[in-house]
């Protein structure tokens, strides 16, 4: 992998797709007002949390695996085993999970603020799920495209494929509020996970690979330590987001996911190295051993 051009495309990727989402965002906020942004916002930081958690370290131990020197110096399909073992592992963990968040949001009225329509808050939660659903079986994809090399096609996430989301949302917003909004983005993450998997089962030639149980568990094994903070905290967020949506109102949810897309624009640059420089060093490493 080449470092500066791998940087370049995801630098240059994270500028376009953030300027774009900014600027989508403040079309929402306006189309929405503040209360409907705020529920939008909580919708998709319950998706961030679910993703988050679906992955359970195996996306951590599966660029460590795929950068270890006995996978990048070997002749076998080790690889393309141990990327399609991760991906058949949080597809699992994705169907437990969507199972839980069902079970939580319907018979125990949970997660999702309650609503004098009560057909209203079933067709929020429900896309809430399908949106949380897709993220998990999306997720992994991209990483598996970084690890290969694959750069251009990792910056499409944040330069193409989350302004389309939001875009359709927009639209679904101007046509239908809420529902129209978090329909229509369900809608576009459902065709964009399609086309997604369809690119990683090519790229990485699953069709010939084989799924095994170890792989499974030795990515969740070596990548847990890496995933223990970053779940605790999504873990604890989501929870103190709902409670701040039934305290305060919808409305200071809004506030803060402008607030949020404020502080984004100064991680620019950190979110295009770090990917990069992560595995670039353990390429670098396990060379030098």
């Amino acid at each position: 992998m080449d470092a500066k051009k791998g940087v370049a495309h995801l630098l240059s990727g994270n500028i376009i797709g953030r300027t774009m989402t900014f600027a989508l965002n403040i079309g929402l906020s306006r189309t929405l007002g503040p209360a409907s942004l705020g529920l939008f916002g909580f919708c998709l930081a319950a998706a961030q949390a679910f993703e988050l958690i679906a992955r359970f370290g195996i996306d951590y131990g599966m660029q460590c695996a795929l950068t270890s020197k006995e996978v990048t110096e070997g002749t076998n399909n080790q690889g393309a085993d141990i990327s399609k073992s991760a991906m058949n592992s949080v597809d699992v963990i994705t169907i437990l999970l969507t199972a839980g968040l069902l079970i939580w949001i319907f018979p125990f009225q949970g997660l999702i603020p309650a609503d004098n329509n009560s057909s209203s808050r079933n067709l929020v939660a429900i896309t809430t799920v399908v949106i949380c659903s897709l993220e998990g079986f999306t997720s992994l994809s991209w990483e598996v495209f970084l690890v290969m090399g694959k750069t251009k096609l990792y910056a499409l996430r944040t330069a193409a494929f989350a302004p389309l989301r939001l875009f359709s949302a927009l639209a679904g917003a101007q046509a239908g509020g809420i529902s129209g909004a978090l329909m229509s983005y369900a809608s576009m993450s459902g065709a964009q996970m399609l086309f997604i998997r369809r690119h990683v089962t090519k790229l990485a030639d699953h069709k010939q690979a084989n799924a095994k149980l170890q792989h499974s568990a030795n990515l969740i094994k070596s990548g847990l330590p890496f995933y223990l903070t970053n779940a605790i905290n999504s873990a604890v967020f989501l929870p103190l987001l709902a409670s701040v949506a039934a305290s305060s109102g919808l409305a200071e949810i809004g506030y803060l996911r402008i607030g949020q897309l404020l502080v984004q624009l100064f991680t620019l640059l950190p979110g295009a190295l770090a990917p990069v420089l992560f595995i670039k060093l353990r390429l670098s490493n396990t060379s030098s051993d």
